[in-house]
């Protein structure tokens, strides 16, 4: 069960979540700071090089309103901990077992797929539960985890590759996206929240006076939403 301090919306758990999103992204930008190398070490072709970075931006598209829409029916959790853990196996992947163009090309899909199922997901995760100045504030610092973390994969992958070789900052990036898994599972909430819909919401207003002290205490927390990905409390007049 999520405790008190790391329920969705509280400012502990927007921090993880955030925390988990910088993590997940070490590693995306590790084969754009060593293409050099691997151009010169596959022997690949600018054409190639090109699908081996494009790609990862090709299948984030295809796929991030895929898994977005599936945070409505199933868990954010679980789609976020199949975004990262899947990113974590194909960095895993590409400083293990990619020897060339197409191995390297198939593990960067996968990678793909893993930040579609990581940014939005986690995006979402910190706005939903929130409103108004709360949230534009952890949305906003969603965004500067993301880019200063995506700043740093550049900069990790460069250090890691002159002290050890380019699979140890794969290794890096696949240890930081598992470090998000972990972080995922034990902070998000495992259920979807529960939800009225509108109509029955202007029902039970309707029915109770609008909200008013003769209602139950329970009709006052309805969500009624206000505008895409936020939610308000039902108030009197509402």
């Amino acid at each position: 069960m999520t405790s008190l301090h790391l329920r969705p919306g509280g400012p502990v758990y927007t921090r993880a979540i955030v925390a988990a999103q910088m993590l997940a992204q070490i590693g995306a930008f590790a084969l754009p700071a060593l293409l050099p190398g691997y151009i010169a070490r596959w022997d690949l072709s600018k054409t190639e090089a090109g699908w081996l970075v494009g790609i990862f931006f090709a299948a984030y598209v295809v796929m991030v309103p895929i898994l977005v829409a599936l945070t409505d029916r199933i868990p954010a959790r679980r789609v976020y901990m199949f975004g990262t853990g899947l990113t974590a196996l194909a960095h895993l992947g590409f400083a293990l077992v990619a020897d060339g163009f197409w191995s390297g090309l198939v593990l960067r899909i996968l990678a793909g797929i893993g930040w579609a199922g990581t940014y939005m997901p986690g995006l979402k995760a910190i706005a939903d539960p929130l409103e108004g100045v709360a949230q534009s504030r952890a949305v906003s610092s969603h965004a500067a985890g993301v880019g200063i973390s995506g700043a740093a994969s550049f900069a990790f992958a460069g250090v890691i590759d002159r002290i050890a070789g380019p699979e140890a900052a794969f290794l890096l990036g696949a240890a930081t996206a598992f470090a998000a898994v972990l972080v995922a599972a034990m902070v998000m909430p495992a259920r979807l929240p529960r939800q009225v819909s509108p109509a029955a919401q202007k029902k039970i207003c309707s029915i109770f006076g609008r909200c008013s002290e003769i209602a139950p205490p329970w009709v006052g927390l309805l969500a009624i939403p206000s505008t895409p990905g936020s939610w308000r409390r039902c108030a009197p007049g509402a």
